[in-house]
């Protein structure tokens, strides 16, 4: 609560009296409380927000870790008529279609270095960023705490 106090004098002149006599008068301006949401209800707000960042790392924890091991598989040179190699193959493929072309594949022997792999990672690293970036954007946030990020800067 924020109290603002405001003084008004007033100078009566009074015919009996030889001198002037002021009057204060005092008036207290009490500004309410900001309303609040309970500290339940925000938990809750936050603890979901906390759990879609968590989704969102966990998920492109393991899409990198899919991309690591196609990456090293073909750098290595793996036979892809392995059941475990090809899984990996197949699993990754569509998340590196897109960035395959981007720059040549490295050949020597049976030695690979899959540009397409290591483009696709930092990328979905960005967008994975980018989500959590712009949840934390439209997440609601309480006047003091606008108040507190705005004096800051």
């Amino acid at each position: 609560m924020e109290e603002q106090k405001v003084e008004k004098v007033t100078t009566v002149t009074s015919p009996v009296a030889a001198a002037p006599t002021q009057i204060t008068q005092t008036t207290t301006k009490v500004t309410p409380p900001e309303h609040t949401e309970s500290p339940a209800q925000v938990f809750e707000e936050k603890k979901a927000i906390f759990r879609l960042y968590q989704l969102v790392w966990y998920m492109l924890a393991i899409i990198e870790t899919l991309l690591i091991f196609r990456f090293i598989l073909l750098a290595l040179g793996a036979n892809p008529l392995n059941w475990f190699v090809g899984f990996i193959y197949n699993i990754t493929d569509p998340l590196t279609i897109p960035f395959s072309g981007i720059l040549p594949q490295l050949i020597q022997g049976s030695l690979v270095v899959d540009w397409g792999s290591i483009i696709a990672m930092i990328v979905y690293a960005l967008i994975a960023y980018a989500i959590v970036h712009l949840v934390q954007m439209l997440r609601p946030v309480s006047r003091t705490e606008v108040e507190k990020k705005v004096d800051q800067v």
